[in-house]
């Protein structure tokens, strides 16, 4: 059963006005603590083990230290 009205919403079934009204409402309920924690992942990553991570830098990030 959710899996057809999933599908529905998908497919233009439901009204924006009523996925805006159901759904949309807690998407900042779910992105900010999912981004929050990533955030805090990545700094203590780099704080203690930098070379687990690729894209960081030490010429670019502490040039000056």
């Amino acid at each position: 059963m959710r899996d057809r009205r999933l599908r529905q919403g998908m497919a233009g079934a439901y009204p924006p006005s009523r996925l805006l009204h159901d759904y949309l409402v807690y998407l900042p309920l779910l992105a900010l603590p999912e981004g929050m924690l990533n955030g805090m992942l990545v700094t203590a990553l780099v704080m203690v083990r930098p070379g687990w991570q690729i894209t960081y830098s030490d010429a670019r990030y502490l040039k000056s230290k």
